[in-house]
């Protein structure tokens, strides 16, 4: 169970003046504490056992309005330096999320999913607020407060200490077994509610391939299904959260009875003063107090601290991800790869079998949802690095290992059409014309031939979320784009879903022609159009059995 990631310091500048802020608040109330307990233990015994007048108390009574001041006072102002400082760090954390989602938005994409990033971004950093606002502030006081509590019982009372030393354990050992507990939950809910995010990113991203193959109805019962997984995880952490609290609370209460009574005994045949006795009392919850805190608020942020280990795993994916050092070759002949297995977080390894794509033939990858096609796609486009097996890449003078290729320079290599296309705001003319260039018209009006567009589509603009025209328009465009820019290599991600019959195939043979040129091009697809024109298809579940010429085996 880890209360507090050290990653956060790296990530942001502004934790650093949050915890020292922390520390020095954590350490005057200790102090005040302290003071607090004497300054009333020591009016009762002047104002009840020795009788004295009120004039005289005068000093101590101002001395305690002070106190009590100064404590309220640390509190608002320890909460609003909290707050300002804890959306510093959150508006930090969201700037690096966003940056990172810029420079490594393909592997973040690839490793986590599109649905777990918005949910991080999002829900993750607006839980981070109880985190920072509450747990870390007072994790600190639990730090400080009973330490310098204890001594100072100890140092007015030895067998008080020493009752404390064998009880106080019973909390954080507690705390500890519950917290882990809590801590598996919450990584449940945490992976089922990431987990819902991406389904329900996918079925919107495909929902018109769905309503074209008739297949829409059949989601409804995966949504209920990981709806239902999300709510039941979701009370087992609450529940665990209420009686954890009342198991830490009776532990607190009986520990600080316990003391009470041996207190009260050694008051009655006087072996300890009043002043002292009343110190001892006065400080023992306080010892208590602030580990409870602890364990209570640990279940309160449970959320932050889970959203805060999956936004560090996000900005350190750069960390993680090997880059290699030479540039990819020219004139690449195939892709092969071993027998390969992917492990991704929290999931089950992939495992996909040997194969390989050749150039000058149109390739296409089939199966079903989860047999691997993305991750295959992910792996080929070394946004995913597999745990075992080796990806080669052939051409005229030998073969390199893919994790030895630049990844940056291998991804600018290959022209990539994915399922939710993206282009820039603003005019397509401008935005083909920066790939082909101003002498290379006549690729652009060729190209939209070849998809079905007209000139004039060139002339229309796009918002910032590509509205204008409609998704299978936006398809077309980006195999446009991905043919114009002059790529030996071209991967594809169902371009002609949305499309009709006739355009699919129009589409289809121009992409076996261009193939047939010399190029690599891998196409991702359910469509029997494609399949059945494909020079070579990598069937990943071994159902696609129905031309055994063209079926790769597996």
């Amino acid at each position: 169970m880890k209360f507090f990631d050290p990653r956060l310091f790296r990530f942001s500048r502004s934790s650093r003046g949050f915890i020292s802020l922390s520390i020095l608040a954590a350490l005057t109330l200790t102090f005040l504490t302290i003071l607090q307990a004497m300054t009333i233990a020591d009016l009762v015994v002047r104002a009840f056992q020795k009788r004295e007048a009120v004039e005289t108390l005068k000093t101590s009574i101002l001395l305690l309005i002070f106190i009590f001041t100064a404590r309220a006072l640390l509190a608002i102002a320890s909460d609003l330096i909290n707050r300002r400082i804890s959306a510093r760090i959150r508006a930090e954390l969201r700037s690096l999320l966003f940056t990172q989602s810029i420079n490594k938005g393909a592997e973040i994409n690839a490793q986590f999913g599109a649905g777990k990033l918005s949910l991080v971004a999002t829900r993750g950093i607006t839980q981070l607020e109880p985190y920072f606002n509450r747990f870390i502030p007072q994790l600190f006081i639990a730090l400080f407060v009973p330490l310098f509590v204890g001594i100072t019982i100890v140092l007015h009372d030895f067998l008080s200490g020493v009752i404390i030393l064998f009880t106080i354990p019973l909390i954080p050992l507690f705390g500890i077994l519950i917290g882990k507990y809590t801590e598996s939950a919450m990584m449940k809910k945490w992976r089922t509610m990431g987990l819902l995010s991406n389904f329900i990113v996918d079925l919107f991203n495909g929902l018109l391939t769905l309503k074209v193959f008739n297949r829409s109805q059949k989601q409804e019962e995966k949504i209920h299904i990981v709806g239902e997984r999300y709510r039941v995880e979701t009370m087992k952490v609450l529940r665990i959260s209420f009686l954890s609290s009342l198991a830490l609370e009776l532990i607190a209460t009986l520990s600080v009875a316990l003391l009470a009574v041996s207190i009260g005994l050694r008051l009655v045949n006087g072996s300890i003063s009043l002043n002292v006795g009343l110190i001892v009392l006065l400080l023992a919850p306080e010892v208590y107090w602030p580990i409870r805190q602890v364990s209570a608020l640990f279940h309160a942020s449970a959320e932050g601290v889970t959203a805060a280990s999956e936004i560090f795993d996000i900005l350190d994916l750069n960390v993680n991800l090997p880059q290699g050092s030479i540039t990819p070759p020219p004139n690449i002949k195939a892709l092969a790869w071993t027998d390969i297995e992917i492990e991704y977080p929290n999931r089950i390894t992939q495992r996909i079998s040997a194969h390989e794509i050749r150039s000058g033939e149109l390739t296409v990858i089939a199966g079903p949802s989860g047999s691997g096609k993305t991750t295959l796609i992910n792996t080929l486009l070394s946004l995913v690095t597999p745990s075992t097996g080796v990806i080669t890449l052939h051409h005229e003078n030998g073969h390199f290992n893919l994790q030895e290729i630049n990844r940056e320079q291998w991804l600018r290599s290959i022209a990539w059409v994915s399922q939710d296309p993206q282009f820039p705001p603003g005019l397509i003319s401008q935005s083909l014309r920066e790939i082909a260039g101003d002498n290379k018209q006549e690729i652009v009006a060729e190209a939209l031939r070849i998809t079905g567009l007209h000139d004039s589509m060139l002339e229309k603009s796009l918002t910032d979320n590509n509205n204008g025209i409609s998704l299978g328009q936006l398809r077309r465009l980006a195999i446009v784009r991905a043919l114009i820019s002059q790529r030996s290599i071209i991967v594809m991600d169902e371009p002609t879903a949305s499309l009709d019959q006739e355009s699919e195939l129009s589409i289809a043979k121009h992409l076996q022609d261009f193939a047939h040129k010399g190029n690599i091009v891998l196409v991702v697809s359910h469509s029997p159009e494609l399949i059945s024109l494909a020079d070579h298809v990598i069937d990943l579940n071994k159902n696609l059995r129905n031309n055994p010429n063209k079926v790769a085996s597996q």
